[in-house]
């Protein structure tokens, strides 16, 4: 049992946190319905929308295995017409072994129009992350994990979206700089800039039928390029099915259906197909629901919403 919980513990480590010398590197949370909710990786994604959206996500990640990634997050964003500035925030749990990070972010974007039916909208992220270390659990000497830990970080992030009803074309980082608030950062979690570069275009099959392409790319320093890609078709205008494939040897499928005009319902499953992490865990469960209010007089909310 003891070197089944060291596997166990040295598995979820090797994948999810980097470093050397105490210092760790901790990577943003993995969300498989990027497509649907993107103002986590990019806070110029809202400006895309012209009606107020809230979303909030719950995300189970390799069922079975011990002190694996538990994720919930909660996003909020409404439109200014008059400006085509955007406003809002997000709020997000994040557990992983013995580290809990909660995360709190106040997000700005503007739309600026560049041609016939082209636009640029451009995001700002300031936030703040709360860490909590429970070392206890090692029941070690080691200085590095013999007290438990508190300490936060200021997060500053960008994003930049250019788009037509058609695609878009966005580059973000959600995380560009990580401030300190403890003086000595010799056994606290280093968080390092996150890139993101993404695409999606919208095709006519029929009058029931659309096909949505995206691709996500994913650079963090010192890790290996991360590529996701991704087919979802709409049918009637209500249903969302669709298939990724990511670089990490994850495959995964998506559902998504809209209920009725102002709300949207996910769910995703991820399988790993590599040698390792197919025998230790069974997959990934992901749930997601969008609400969305018009923000004009006409009190409609344009549906469905493509990107």
């Amino acid at each position: 049992m003891k070197s089944k919980q060291v596997f166990i513990f040295l598995a979820c480590i090797t994948v999810s946190l980097m470093g050397t010398c105490h210092l760790y590197a901790q990577e943003d949370p993995l969300y498989s319905q990027y497509m649907f909710n993107g103002t986590m990786i990019n806070p110029a994604y809202p400006t895309m929308d012209e009606a107020t959206s809230v979303t909030a996500v719950l995300r189970n990640q390799w069922v079975g295995l011990e002190g694996a990634p538990r994720t919930g997050s909660f996003t909020f964003s409404t439109p200014f017409q008059s400006t085509g500035t955007n406003m809002g925030g997000l709020l997000c749990y994040d557990k992983i072994g013995n580290i809990n990070q909660t995360s709190v972010a106040f997000n700005i974007g503007q739309k600026v129009t560049i041609g016939e039916e082209l636009f640029l909208g451009m995001g700002l992220r300031l936030g703040q992350s709360f860490y909590r270390e429970d070392n206890t659990i090692f029941n070690t000497e080691d200085p590095v994990y013999h007290d438990n830990k508190k300490y936060t970080k200021t997060d500053v992030g960008f994003g930049f979206m250019l788009f037509s009803p058609r695609f878009f074309l966005g580059l973000s980082s959600p995380t560009f700089q990580s401030l300190s608030t403890v003086k000595n950062q010799v056994y606290t979690i280093q968080r390092k800039s996150h890139y993101y570069l993404q695409a999606a275009y919208l095709y006519d099959i029929s009058e029931n039928v659309k096909l949505k392409p995206n691709v996500l790319l994913k650079y963090v320093n010192g890790s290996p390029l991360q590529v996701d890609l991704n087919l979802n078709a709409l049918f009637a205008g209500t249903l969302w099915g669709g298939i990724s494939w990511r670089s990490s040897k994850t495959v995964t499928g998506i559902l998504q259906l809209q209920i009725t005009p102002n709300l949207q319902a996910g769910y995703s499953y991820d399988y790993n197909y590599g040698k390792t992490m197919s025998q230790i865990q069974y997959g990934s469960h992901e749930l997601m629901i969008n609400f969305r209010l018009a923000n004009d007089k006409s009190n409609r909310v344009v549906t469905p919403r493509y990107f």
